[in-house]
């Protein structure tokens, strides 16, 4: 084809005129050569064929070499340009985008989007065919991008669930080409292969216009065109592909990934404001990333590993690299994150140092002064450079520091202090960690929480099951706020519909909250199909809703979107922190509430920025998980397993009881590998049954010393408190009892003489209060009456009265030298005469004139003595015969102030004086038959007051009396009490005496047993806690042989231990009874010899049993009927049991925290769930659900009623020793009820 192409075009260009212009076979040749180059992967072969082409036909075309990578220029006609230098498609490398929707054109990208376009505009179809991971859905993206800028069109993705079934893709077809639109419209379909259910109706789209809509065939009348991604091969493979134009994409060369890779580093750069001396790194660790990607030992896609390694570096920041060396030991341990966990521990050395060689080489610096500071030391090592130890945290880092905190961890301590903080938390919230925080664990946390804190990574664990993979994740996702949704499935052929059950719950999470959400798969037993995988990709690739979310609900859930995203923008604004790939959240407007798209749009954003898909796989064949970073879950070292054992011991003697149990653990494992018996065919790690051991271990050791220690103590106590009570009782015993009860007699005469005299007193005080209470309600009327006139009286003789204050208090400020003036004038005037009159009248009652004036007899009316007399004067008290009389004086206009002031200040004065004691009088006169209303009542007041004061005199009286009686009835109360109390430790010590009599012997003899057991404890804790971690799934004979050995070593060892009470029987017995207390749900593997259900109903007396012989686990009925169950507080057996549930009912079984997914329902499991799965063969049973479940073999008859009447006698006697522990001798002798029930307790016991 190449050749006949070649000669064709030889043979057009001799017969073009001479004429023809040079610009004409220029454009000729570059459309065909650069159409050759899309269908051809060899660009050298076609340049070559042109050169002898051109030698042959003799022609004098100018062409340059290498022409498959020249076009003809669109601004310069005739000039030949490369690809690079003038592009006709720009990148895309916004600074806010996120990475997913950056997309770096290179040439062959170029030439294709070009040529498309040439292909849209001739009403072609479009088929993108191409090796994977080589861009195909990034050409598509940019190509959507460049035909949108160019006019009013639509695309349309078809996503996974609509290419489902035949009804799905009918459905989706009639929704978008049913509606009335001008406008061109693409349908795109991403990973097409020729089995789906969507090649039929593809082809009769394409090749008829026919769609089915409504269940009617329908012609298509809108400009439809159709854009196919699919393999090499998906050409020859359709029947319809001649509509369509071929576009090959090739695989990227190294010079356009290193390119590629520049740009995205000089985009990282200029988005997170770096000084521009960063920029020389950019061409170097472009270079250093490929090469990377390309070594030998690399299984990985390199063009994967190229993306994640530049991802990688989006950590860094100028305040968390702020040097280029801090670039460059960030690039090292993301490529040891990267590439050196994904591979088997016995190449890490060989990985590494390759690693450090390639770096020190292209960025040309030296791994010594790098890595100058400690990598993650502990005191007292060496400080070596071991790129094992290099690992980043966002704990190191200090507060202050902006960006995303992610520096080196040079302090191991620091980073293990903060790693137990976590464990710590988590476990005050309720979720139980079963993790301890060793070198090991902490770099695996870290690990975890390094892919938790980038947008759009996921993460492959791989490892054994029970490696401690989930708990390690489990802990990161509880550090970085991850929520985790578990993915289960029974099947391969189910996975999409667990997954997209998953989708469902998840969603109102992504729409109420900025949470990220790991999405855990459960895969160590049910395989992944690589279908399963791709389609994973394709989902997040062009994640579609609508199966999910109608219009109308995802409306409702509208301002929670936009809530959300305002608080995310608000978050990155103000702490500049973006995550490694995330997106830059914006403010969204108001409007988009109505609008579908738009909150459609924003929802596929939030999905890709907070979706993790995370695996639980076994380490095998881990090629198909090339979109994740790859955590190979290597065995923890030798330390680190030490250091977890130390963790979990008590403090005192922890090396020796590593020893120990580390040797009995040996002794079991050697002879379960020599059995035939293999319950349990499933290779698990023994990190987690070693955390069980040594943990179980510290549980019962610590338990049991801490119980016997109490028990050693309680009683001790009892046996000194009963002979407390025996001393008390016989120092009682030795007075007369006979005389104790006369004098108790005499006593008790007296205190009733003496209540009953109280009793007198009491009855007399009550009548006295009642004839007070009459007396005082009697004369109720009398005084509110007295209170009447009293007011009336002080209101109507308030203004006379103040007058005349005022006027005494204006005579008696005159001195004596006007008084005298006054008097002594020869011939004084008529008003001082009558002034003088007055004065005589009021204060003496003398109605002749008495005065001389001018002489001096008539100075015997001192001043002193009237003034004093006028300022003691009672007007109330004045006859009123006087005031009569005075009334000719007051009435004489001669006595007028103003007549007299001319005479006299004082006379003036006076005169005033005596018209205000006219006045007062006045009035008080006119209130005269008030005034001796209100005297008699004030007489009858006194009286009353003078009866009751006598009956209050006599109640007090009494009252002494009562006193004095209660202080010698407390006397006489106390000396009874006494007697009393003495009699009642008589009589109390000899009952208590009598009923544990019989229980002295036996303390004594439990006392001996509890120190001996003390003495064993040790050795029977070692035995008890490995028989239920190790030989829980082993048969009675590997039990017996392994306690053998065990009781052998420990003789040698110097521990005592209990050889005939820990048998086989008693140590499963003892399991049996402690299965509630474990964190998984037991599988009970009966021997078919035995009946399980007697059994367990007499160790569960209230419990549900639930036939599973013939059970519809997938029925509705069978899902109401357990959620109802699940509720009742009571446990619930599975019985007759002879094949795993389904996946819907692992939720149940699995220990995870908070809600639960069962059967599309969230519920929330109560904390006393236990459940009980019994059979009697593993056959049938899915591999992952005997790893949700522990195993234990009951294959011979358990001790149940030995065991049950010890504990039964033993708890009667510990129950007699508990309450006598809480108590003492004189607690148990004042209380009569106390000593009752000791009897009582004490009484019940039997012994045989």
């Amino acid at each position: 084809m190449m050749s006949l192409l070649l000669f064709e075009i030889s043979d057009l260009s001799i017969h073009l005129s001479s004429c023809a212009s040079s610009v004409s076979r220029f454009t000729v040749i570059s459309l065909i050569i650069n159409y050759l180059s899309i269908v051809i992967d060899h660009p050298q072969f076609i340049d070559s064929l042109l050169i002898k082409m051109n030698i042959e036909q003799e022609l004098t075309v100018g062409l340059p070499e290498n022409i498959s990578s020249y076009k003809m220029s669109a601004t310069e006609m005739g000039r030949w340009i490369r690809w690079e230098d003038e592009p006709f498609t720009l990148s895309l490398l916004d600074k806010h985008l996120p990475l997913t929707d950056i997309i770096i054109v290179n040439p062959p990208m170029d030439r294709l989007i070009s040529y498309s376009i040439r292909a849209f505009s001739s009403n072609k179809n479009v088929m993108v065919c191409g090796p994977p991971l080589s861009g195909k859905t990034t050409l598509v993206k940019r190509l959507e991008r460049m035909v949108m800028s160019m006019g009013d069109c639509s695309f349309e993705w078809i996503s996974m669930e609509d290419r489902a079934n035949i009804q799905s893709a009918q459905l989706f077809l009639s929704k978008f080409i049913g509606r009335n639109d001008a406008n061109p419209v693409y349908l795109v379909l991403d990973g097409i292969k020729e089995e789906e259910p969507m090649i039929s109706l593809l082809e009769m789209l394409i090749e008829e216009r026919k769609v089915v809509i409504d269940n009617q065939l329908e012609t298509v009348q809108i400009n439809l065109k159709v854009i196919l991604i699919g393999d090499l091969y998906l050409e020859s493979r359709l029947n319809f592909s001649s509509h369509f134009i071929y576009l090959r994409v090739k695989q990227v060369e190294r010079d356009e990934m290193e390119r590629m890779v520049e740009q995205l580093i000089t985009w990282h750069i200029h988005s997170k404001a770096f000084s521009s001396e960063y920029l020389s790194m950019a061409q170097r660790l472009a270079t250093a990333v490929v090469t990377i990607s390309l070594q030998h030992y690399v299984f990985i896609p390199p063009l994967s590993i190229i993306l994640r390694l530049t991802k990688s570096l989006f950590f860094s920041s100028p305040d968390n690299s702020p040097d280029i060396h801090s670039i460059i030991r960030l690039f090292t341990h993301e490529s040891i994150r990267i590439i050196g966990d994904s591979l088997p521990e016995e190449l890490h050395s060989t990985v590494y140092q390759d690693l450090i060689n390639i770096i020190q080489t292209i960025l040309n610096c030296n791994a010594n002064s790098l890595f100058e500071n400690h990598l993650m030391m502990e005191e007292g090592e060496e400080s070596t450079l071991n790129l094992s130890r290099l690992l980043y945290s966002e704990i190191e880092t200090h507060d202050t520091i902006e960006g995303i905190p992610y520096i080196p961890v040079l302090d191991f301590t620091h980073l293990l202090r903060a790693a137990q903080n976590s464990v710590f938390e988590s476990n005050s919230v309720g979720i139980q960690m079963n993790l301890t925080m060793t070198k090991w664990s902490c770099l695996q946390w870290q690990k975890c929480s390094r892919v938790l804190r980038q947008s759009n990574e996921h993460l492959i664990l791989a490892g054994l099951p029970r490696s401690g993979r989930y708990q390690c994740f489990r802990l990161s996702a509880f550090s970085t706020c991850v929520q985790i949704d578990h993915i289960w499935s029974s099947s391969p052929l189910e996975w999409t519909q667990s997954f997209l059950a998953s989708i469902t719950r998840i969603l109102p999470l992504l729409t109420s909250s900025n949470h990220h959400i790991a999405l855990l798969f459960h895969a160590d037993f049910t395989p992944l199909p690589s279908s399963f995988l791709s389609y994973l990709l394709l989902f997040m690739e062009s994640p579609s809703t609508n199966r999910f979310l109608s219009d109308e609900l995802l409306l409702s859930m509208g301002e929670s979107i936009l809530e959300e995203e305002k608080s995310l923008s608000v978050q990155m604004q103000s702490t500049s922190i973006r995550l490694p790939g995330e997106r830059l959240s914006k403010f969204v407007s108001g409007d988009s509430l109505k609008d579908v798209s738009v909150l459609r749009s924003i929802l596929h954003s939030r999905m890709h920025q907070f979706i993790h898909f995370v695996f639980l796989v076994p380490p095998i064949d881990l090629h198909p998980f090339h979109f994740g970073t790859i955590n190979l879950f290597q065995s923890p070292q030798l330390i680190d397993i030490t250091r977890m054992k130390e963790s979990l011991l008590p403090p005192s003697s922890s090396h020796s009881f590593i020893n120990h149990l580390s040797s009995l653990q040996s002794i079991a494992y050697q002879l379960i590998s020599q059995t035939r018996f293999r319950p349990v065919e499933i290779e698990f790690a023994d990190q987690k049954e070693t955390y069980e051991l040594f943990s179980s271990f510290s549980k019962e050791y610590s338990t049991k010393r801490q119980d016997l220690k109490q028990r050693e103590e309680m009683i001790e106590k009892s046996m000194r408190i009963i002979e407390d009570l025996q001393r008390i009782g016989k120092v009682e015993m030795s007075r007369n009892r006979e005389e104790l009860v006369a004098v108790l007699s005499d006593e008790e005469v007296k205190r009733l003489e003496i209540e009953k005299r109280r009793n007198e007193i009491t009855t007399k005080m009550e009548i006295m209060m009642n004839e007070l209470t009459n007396l005082q309600s009697k004369y109720k009327k009398d005084e509110e009456q007295l209170i009447s006139i009293e007011n009336l009286m002080e209101k109507t003789l308030m203004i006379p009265r103040d007058n005349y204050a005022k006027c005494v208090s204006d005579v008696v400020q005159f001195p004596l030298s006007e008084w005298k003036k006054m008097i002594s004038v020869p011939k004084p005037s008529v008003g001082i005469r009558f002034v003088i009159k007055s004065i005589d009248l009021l204060l003496y009652g003398d109605q002749s004139d008495n005065i001389q004036f001018g002489k001096e007899s008539s100075k015997s009316l001192k001043w002193e003595r009237t003034r004093m007399s006028i300022s003691s004067l009672h007007v109330e008290s004045i006859p009123h015969s006087r005031i009569v009389q005075l009334k000719k004086y007051v009435d004489n206009r001669e006595l007028k102030p103003t007549r007299l002031e001319s005479d006299s200040k004082l006379a003036s004065t006076l005169s005033i004086w005596i018209s205000s004691v006219y006045s007062y009088s006045q009035i008080y006169y006119s209130l005269r038959d008030k005034a001796k209303t209100l005297f008699e009542l004030k007489e009858k007041r006194e009286l009353r007051e003078e009866e009751t004061g006598k009956m209050k005199e006599t109640m007090n009286e009494l009252l002494l009396e009562e006193k004095n009686l209660v202080v010698v009835e407390k006397e006489l109360a106390s000396t009874i009490s006494t007697n009393k109390r003495a009699f009642d430790f008589m009589r109390r010590s000899e009952e208590i005496g009598e009923a544990v009599k019989k229980l002295i012997p036996r303390w004594k003899d439990s006392l001996k047993k509890t120190k001996k057991n003390a003495s064993r404890l040790l050795g029977d804790s070692l035995i008890i806690s490995s028989f239920s971690s190790l030989l829980a799934h082993s048969n009675h004979p590997l039990r017996k042989e392994s306690l053998k050995e065990w009781h052998e070593y420990l003789n040698g060892e110097g521990i005592d231990s209990s050889p005939f009470s820990i048998t086989p029987s008693s140590l499963l017995t003892r399991t049996l009874l402690s299965l509630p207390t474990k964190r998984r749900f037991p599988l009970l593997l009966f021997s078919s010899h035995l009946q399980p259900l007697p059994i367990l109903r007499y160790i569960y007396t209230h419990s549900i049993t639930i036939d599973c012989s013939n059970i519809d686990w997938k029925s509705k009925n069978t899902f109401d009927r357990i959620h109802k169950l699940l509720y009742s507080s009571l446990p619930i057996i599975f019985h007759s049991l002879h094949s795993s549930p389904p996946s819907e009912y692992f939720p149940l079984l699995f220990p995870s925290d908070g809600e639960i997914s069962y059967f599309g329902r969230s519920i929330e499991l109560p904390q006393d769930l236990f459940l009980l799965f019994v059979t009697n063969s593993l056959d049938g049973f899915s591999k992952e659900f005997i790893h949700l479940l522990d195993v234990l073999v009951i294959d011979e008859e358990p001790l149940l009623e030995d065991m049950d009447n010890q504990m039964k006698e033993s708890d009667s006697l510990d129950q007699v020793t508990k309450y006598i522990f809480d108590l003492s001798a004189e607690d148990l002798l004042e209380s009569s009820e106390k000593c009752d029930k000791l009897v009582s307790l004490a009484n019940t016991i039997t012994f045989e």
